[in-house]
């Protein structure tokens, strides 16, 4: 008999199924009946897909030029495959600052910040402003950005951090946030400042853990002479809910001589990468009880390549840690590697990845960047494709 039987499946049913998809394959869904676009649009599946998919975080494959800022592909890392093409751009020279709940914030590092959900291809740019002239012409100025997410007022927060000096002046430095959804979207609020802040390594992103961003804190006096071996190590955080700023204890409370040290973040949890320059080592901790100093502990001394230093991206099932390292070399710059479980040496992960020049951990999400900002200021592209209309009925 030709004769198709259709089978109603419960919404909470239907939710949990979709909720395992990718988002380009929901887009796609979202084509087929208006059934599937009321549930797939509303705010109760969007935090439904984004909690499935922050257990399940991927591997983010960009590549920059002068022109053009381009998401490539993401990873399973578990398994090396490739999940997503995107092959979205943005016109100019940008930097990935960040990325929360599958929003992700670029810029250019002098006048701009974007923000895009690069599934989705929604996007709005902010301007800087409040951009103060240098106070003499041998004055370098240079911006450093932050990207979190407060969860009791669902908001999304960039913090920039404007730093003056020169040879001979450690300088001044200044913080600005901006809210994405304030009633002036071009607005940076002016906050008290810290002191000087630093990443110790610029090719990294601020660390975003815990609801706070984090940085080391520079002292008046931070560099090494033959009287001074060691200098005081502090972490500053800045709670994005608060907007406070707080002190978090570092793994040593002196900076060595022969060591460097820098911030991370892996399976959720604060890192610190220390580099031992004479042994040629690399020890790294996670901080197990957040702002709990007797909470750090060491998951693994790594033997990096030489002159290279690295940032931990992900902790594998099997124990292994992804990284990606910085290098001046060519061949090293961007690439994605993995810590063997039984050396401690790296050895390139991926191989037939072309055409990508940087990494980053990834989060896929439905976050529309038009309801939280209420209603973008520039015009969103719609990634809907053109689809058969089909039922929300299962045909058996």
């Amino acid at each position: 008999m030709n004769m198709m039987m259709k089978i109603a499946l419960p919404e909470e049913i239907l939710m949990d199924i979709l909720s395992r998809l990718p988002v380009k394959s929901l887009m796609r869904c979202k084509c087929s009946c208006k059934d599937l676009i009321r549930v797939i649009t509303s705010p109760y599946f969007v935090k439904l897909h984004l909690k499935v998919s922050l257990n399940n975080p991927r591997i983010l494959f960009t590549a920059t030029s002068n022109e053009h800022f381009t998401f490539k592909t993401t990873l399973d890392y578990e398994v090396c495959s490739a999940v997503s093409n995107y092959n979205f751009s943005l016109i100019g020279k940008f930097k990935l600052v960040g990325s929360c709940n599958g929003l992700v914030c670029l810029s250019d590092y002098k006048t701009v910040v974007v923000l895009c959900n690069p599934v989705t291809k929604e996007s709005i740019e902010v301007p800087f402003d409040l951009v103060e002239p240098l106070p003499a012409a041998d004055y370098i100025r240079q911006f450093d950005l932050g990207f979190g997410h407060d969860p009791l007022t669902n908001t999304y927060k960039v913090i920039r951090i404007d730093i003056t000096f020169s040879a001979s002046d450690l300088g001044d430095c200044k913080v600005y946030l901006y809210t994405l959804g304030s009633n002036n979207y071009k607005e940076w609020k002016k906050l008290p400042t810290p002191g000087r802040l630093s990443k110790a390594n610029y090719e990294e992103n601020v660390p975003f853990v815990n609801g706070a961003l984090h940085w080391y804190k520079l002292l008046d006096k931070c560099r090494f002479d033959d009287k001074a071996q060691s200098l005081d190590n502090y972490i500053i955080a800045f709670d994005v809910g608060s907007e406070k700023f707080q002190e978090i204890p570092a793994v040593s409370s002196e900076l060595v001589k022969d060591r460097f040290y820098c911030l991370g973040v892996l399976q959720g949890q604060l890192s610190e990468n220390a580099f031992n320059s004479s042994k040629e080592l690399v020890d790294v901790w996670l901080m197990k009880d957040y702002g709990v100093k007797e909470s750090w502990s060491r998951l693994r001394t790594i033997i990096p390549p030489s002159s290279c230093s690295f940032e931990p991206l992900v902790l594998k099932k099997d124990g292994g840690i992804l990284l990606k390292l910085h290098s001046k070399d060519k061949d090293h710059k961007g690439c994605l590697y993995a810590c063997d479980t039984i050396s401690d040496r790296i050895n390139e992960y991926v191989h037939g990845v072309v055409d990508w020049t940087n990494v980053y951990v990834f989060v896929e999400s439905l976050v529309s960047i038009a309801s939280t900002s209420g209603g973008g200021q520039q015009p969103l592209q719609d990634l809907m494709e053109e689809g058969n209309n089909t039922s929300l009925n299962k045909a058996v």
